[in-house]
């Protein structure tokens, strides 16, 4: 629900101000952006470590069964 204040003849030239919308537009360009970027690096950062962990795991599965009693030390 909106409501709206004032004299209708200010409600509609501070409507149609096309620098007035244009500013606002990036002035919250200016504050999202920033905070797209960061979000969107934490999220490339989890996921490479998650990565990381996967093949780490993988690695020490690989090398555990050719390690015995009779073999020889890597």
């Amino acid at each position: 629900m909106i409501c709206v204040y004032g004299e209708e003849s200010a409600i509609r030239e501070a409507s149609t101000n096309v620098a007035f919308d244009a500013s606002g537009v990036l002035i919250v360009a200016a504050v999202a952006i920033p905070n797209l970027l960061r979000a969107r690096m934490a999220a490339h950062e989890a996921s490479t470590v998650g990565n990381m962990r996967t093949v780490n795991t993988a690695q020490i599965t690989t090398l555990l069964p050719i390690r015995s009693e009779d073999s020889p030390p890597i």
